[in-house]
């Protein structure tokens, strides 16, 4: 039975953001940045065939730093955006802060050591596009040493299951209001 597609498109094939030999700055800055290295556009397109709920975890997971000296979690800021028109305005969905990798995986499928930056659901029948930006900072608080560069990392990937469908409520509680989807059944 197919319900429909999931497709992660990334800016230019890159799949993540890098920070290299960047200074430290404030969260109100750190929103504002544009340029490589400082945002990271990617899209998500969803193509759903029938009225199913598709529930998705947009996560962040840290790049292994081996060739240089890596910033610590606590040392990085992360601010995720989502448009609302991708040609002019953003909104955010995560507000700057630190990296937390989870202990546990998520029931949508998001691996330990990971980060959840935004969830929801898909259910509209036909074509579905989310634009998200991504910046990433060095936290304003941070102290490097004259001359010492200092490297961090993430690689962005989305998680998506099937939770149902859009009028059976068997397998979970779904909230119009927010989109969420609340307490999942075994049975799905």
């Amino acid at each position: 039975m197919e319900t429909g597609t999931i497709t992660l498109i990334y800016t230019e094939g890159k799949t993540g953001i890098m920070l290299n030999e960047a200074y430290p700055i404030s969260n109100d800055k750190g929103i504002m940045l544009t340029g490589d290295n400082n945002v990271f556009d990617f899209t998500i397109t969803v193509n759903l065939s029938k009225s199913t709920l598709i529930a998705y975890e947009v996560t962040a997971i840290k790049i292994p730093i081996t060739d240089a000296i890596p910033l610590e979690d606590n040392e990085v800021k992360l601010y995720l955006e989502r448009a609302i028109d991708p040609e002019t305005e953003y909104t955010p969905v995560f507000y700057p802060d630190n990296f937390y990798p989870s202990e546990e995986s998520s029931e949508i499928g998001s691996p330990i050591g990971s980060m959840i930056l935004d969830k929801g659901t898909f259910s509209d029948i036909g074509t579905t596009i989310h634009h998200y930006r991504l910046r990433m900072w060095v936290d304003e608080n941070v102290e490097i040493p004259n001359g010492e560069s200092r490297t961090y990392g993430v690689k962005i990937n989305v998680y998506a299951k099937q939770v149902g469908i859009k009028d059976d409520e068997s397998c979970f509680t779904f909230d119009e209001t927010t989109g969420m989807i609340t307490d999942y059944s075994d049975l799905c």
